[in-house]
């Protein structure tokens, strides 16, 4: 009887299949461990921006001080209006126009429950300042805030502020995701 030489045809099928199959469940780990990743270093670029977010609104608050002439808090608690110290000269303290620190509803997605704009955000909304000499946006500085994630909470002297923010999930059609960041603002007389 002849040694055989070659493979039969069953068996290069099967292993290539139990190739195929090893293959594909690498590249499912491989891709799942990027995805993660991924979602990792967004929420951590997201967790830095929030809290640079409330730093500046914290410095932005320390600067008008409780001494601002126009000083006041929204009934919701999402906005903010005060006056900026611009200094003072002789005496007497210049102010800047009111501020107004609030969020809106992004220029590219609407309130209406759905992701307008394909980032994977449902009715995001903008961080601005608005400008009350034209009644619009002075300055936005964030575009992924939670809907109700500015909150401005006064109690006596001490202003709590409270900001959360939005990053897309790993994958299409996956849950936003939410961080958070707190401040808190001590009102001098």
């Amino acid at each position: 009887m002849r040694a055989r030489v070659g493979h039969t045809l069953l068996e290069v099928i099967i292993a290539m299949t139990i190739a195929a199959v090893i293959l594909a469940a690498l590249y499912e780990i491989l891709y799942r461990a990027r995805m993660s990743v991924d979602n990792s270093s967004s929420i951590s670029q997201a967790q830095l921006d929030a809290n640079e977010l409330v730093s500046r609104i914290e410095d932005e608050l320390r600067q008008a001080g409780s001494t601002s002439p126009d000083w006041s808090l929204s009934e919701a608690g999402d906005a903010i209006t005060f006056n900026r110290c611009l200094g003072a000269e002789d005496g007497v303290v210049s102010w800047d126009v009111p501020w107004t620190i609030t969020v809106q509803p992004g220029e590219t997605d609407v309130s209406d429950g759905i992701d307008n704009n394909g980032n994977g955000l449902v009715d995001e909304m903008s961080l601005v300042v608005l400008d009350p000499s034209t009644s619009g946006v002075r300055e936005t500085w964030a575009a992924n805030v939670a809907p109700a994630g500015l909150v401005f909470l006064l109690n006596g002297k001490n202003l709590a502020i409270n900001l959360t923010l939005e990053v897309a999930g790993a994958k299409p059609g996956a849950a936003p995701i939410s961080v958070s960041a707190s401040g808190a603002v001590s009102l001098r007389n």
